[in-house]
């Protein structure tokens, strides 16, 4: 597997006065603006938005963007641009919101990245590329626990007929069991053409993409909250096989059952190795 590999281009702490902005451009680099004090108006492909203090902004590669010129007063900024490669990282970082209020475990190493461009110390180079590393994964971190992997099957019931109602209360009952089309029309009591036709059209989903979401829904729940194994949980929620489960699973909710665990153990707890020995003798207050 590929690792990770980022490259620090250009990291500086700028100042915009009054009436001076950042014309429209583009380049192939990732650019990390924080924004110290000030506020202003932002533009990224076109749509504009406003940030000020404490504020993050991350433009991808080849995204145009720019600054307008009619913030009133001074805006002061830390400007990283790098390059990103390897592993994983640059897929998932084109899901973090372009722009949002800096967590608070991110914008420490923003400071120190400040602190190592006005001081310029030895190696501060490659310490500024360290934090920088650090900081974009704390970024997606905090990204992933705000929106972590999650399937919504609850249909907005405001205005839909009876009929797709009963259909989705009667799947949301049984969905454990074999369920077939037939067995939801007899149960029912309506033609099948007719319901398949009537709860498309007012859910756009068919009535096994909701049969098959619910179980997917109920999956996820057991993974969290049981010590189910996948073998178990498939059975339980209506499934025929682990294949045919794994395969809806990642289909519905873009990764496997095993990464979704991942995810949630990395929620709710920090793992350290047995090996580690804290050695440094020191007083917490």
């Amino acid at each position: 597997m590929r690792k990770d590999k980022l490259k620090v281009l250009w990291a500086a702490k700028t100042k915009y006065p009054k009436n001076w902005g950042i014309k429209s451009h583009r380049h192939d680099c990732y650019q990390l603006f924080y924004i110290v004090t000030g506020s202003c108006e932002y533009i990224i492909e076109g749509k504009t938005v406003n940030v000020g203090e404490n504020d993050y902004i991350l433009v991808l590669p080849n995204v145009e963007h720019s600054m307008q010129k009619n913030h009133g007063s001074l805006v002061r900024m830390i400007d990283i641009k790098f390059n990103l490669s390897g592993g994983g990282l640059p897929e998932k970082l084109k899901g973090i919101p372009g722009t949002g209020q800096t967590p608070d475990s991110v914008r420490c190493f923003f400071k120190l990245i400040s602190n190592e461009i006005k001081n310029q110390d030895e190696y501060y180079k490659e310490v500024v590329e360290a934090y920088t590393y650090i900081l974009i994964l704390k970024l997606l971190s905090n990204s992933e626990k705000m929106n972590p992997p999650q399937i919504i099957t609850e249909i907005e019931e405001d205005g839909m007929s009876r009929t797709c109602k009963d259909v989705a209360r009667y799947i949301d009952s049984n969905y454990a069991n074999d369920i077939t089309l037939e067995d939801v029309s007899d149960a029912l009591g309506y033609n099948k053409n007719y319901l398949c036709s009537i709860f498309r059209n007012e859910t756009s989903l068919t009535i096994m993409d909701y049969l098959r979401r619910v179980r997917i829904e109920r999956a996820c729940e057991m993974i969290e909250m049981s010590d189910y194994t996948f073998s178990q949980i498939c059975y339980m929620v209506g499934f025929k096989s682990i294949h045919h489960f794994n395969r809806i699973f990642k289909n519905v909710m873009k990764i496997t059952p095993s990464e979704y665990k991942m995810n949630v153990s990395e929620r709710s707890s920090a793992v350290i190795q047995d090996t580690f020995r804290n050695t440094d003798n020191y007083d917490v207050n």
